[in-house]
């Protein structure tokens, strides 16, 4: 057998569904601004801001959103700010004509997100300079397929009348009011990194170089520079990279050659090049292939020998570190993690040429990978 309450619960959301569902909200076109402006010029501005108001005041239950947008020109900071303005002054130009909707009106900011036309020409930059008019009506209960949405439903339904309360004696006090609840605030909207503007970095990692013999090194670095956004994607970056590879030994062991002295050989280098990044950014990833030209200081190990009147071996050339010119080239990848925190892995082949102090010397190559922490400011 079903029971009554059953058919009145299930009657009630039906109904409520199908009211929501037949429900429409006005429409407005587009406020349209001029180049990093937020002041109202247009008289067809002016025009959809009365009928705006107009319609809030004829239905009390109607809400309104403004969203402010900006072109993609300058930095996504300063669009974010002019575009608040923008929102704010249709706002406040809004209150002027019925002060009583200011709790039924509220701003939001886009910058140069949520562009309506893709496009870089001066015409698609024109119609992203705007701020759109979106009325609402706030929703009550979120759909959900659970108990709580039917409850929350069923809430809404109108009670039947109840026989009045009888009044309390002048010495009882009356029963308190539960305060109503208040709604629940709508989430900021996430912030997408887009990687432009300056940058900072750190990294470690491991390096082999091909001098006289293979070596292996530790790496550390750090490095900044300043990101140019061309167009959606395109992304070129200037900038200076330091990192030293501190020598951990040979690759593979050693028997002859600098025996019996091997384990006293030492080879770091220090590297501080100018650098440029070619790449792309989508969807939090920024792409590049690096290209590095700078000075390398090698550090060359103590020249040992035997004389033959010195039981052990004495110093022939004392350790230095020498100057020298290296070039590199290689891929790499950054990855959002904040709004602007990023991490990046990169890798490096590298060519380095060191003068010996003698005259003679030589080149020998570098292959190196890291990865690490940025920050975008």
């Amino acid at each position: 057998m079903t029971l009554p309450g059953t058919h009145a619960l299930g009657l009630g959301v039906l109904f409520t569904l199908f009211a929501s569902a037949c429900v429409s909200v006005p429409l407005a076109d587009p406020v349209q601004f001029a180049v990093d402006d937020d002041q109202l010029r247009d008289a067809g501005a002016h025009r959809e801001i009365n009928a705006a108001a107009q319609s809030l005041s004829a239905d009390p239950a109607l809400h309104l959103l403004i969203v402010g947008h900006a072109d993609e020109d300058n930095t996504e900071d300063y669009n974010r700010a002019l575009s608040l303005r923008r929102a704010e002054s249709v706002r406040a130009r809004i209150l002027v004509a019925a002060p009583d909707l200011e709790a039924r009106v509220r701003v939001e900011a886009r910058g140069e997100w949520d562009a309506t036309d893709p496009g870089s020409d001066e015409q698609a930059k024109s119609r992203n300079r705007r701020v759109e008019l979106r009325f609402y009506y706030p929703r009550h209960c979120e759909p959900s397929f659970d108990a709580a949405f039917l409850a929350c439903e069923w809430s809404r339904l109108p009670e039947p009348p109840r026989a009045p309360a009888p009044e309390p004696a002048p010495d009882e006090p009356g029963p308190e009011l539960e305060p109503e609840p208040a709604p629940p605030s709508a989430p900021s909207p996430r912030q997408r990194q887009d990687f432009r503007g300056p940058y900072l970095f750190g990294l470690g990692g491991y390096a082999i170089s091909s001098g006289e013999y293979l070596r292996q090194h530790g790496r550390w670095g750090v490095g900044g520079g300043y990101l140019w956004g061309i167009g959606d994607e395109f992304r070129i970056a200037l900038g200076m990279q330091f990192d030293h590879l501190i020598d951990v030994g040979f690759l593979f062991a050693q028997s002859g050659g600098c025996a019996p002295f091997c384990s006293r050989v030492d080879r770091s280098q220090i590297r501080v090049a100018p650098e440029l990044r070619i790449g792309g950014a989508r969807g939090g990833l920024w792409g590049w292939l690096r290209l590095s030209a700078g000075l390398v200081m090698q550090h060359n190990e103590a020249r040992l020998g035997q004389e033959a009147d010195q039981p052990e071996p004495v110093e022939l050339t004392a350790a230095r570190w020498d100057p020298g010119a290296v070039f590199g080239i290689g891929p790499g990848i950054a990855v959002t993690l904040t709004a602007h925190l990023f991490l990046l892995i990169d890798a490096t082949v590298s060519y380095s040429v060191v003068p010996s102090a003698g005259g003679g010397g030589g080149g020998s190559g570098i292959y190196d990978a890291g990865a690490g922490l940025g920050w975008v400011f």
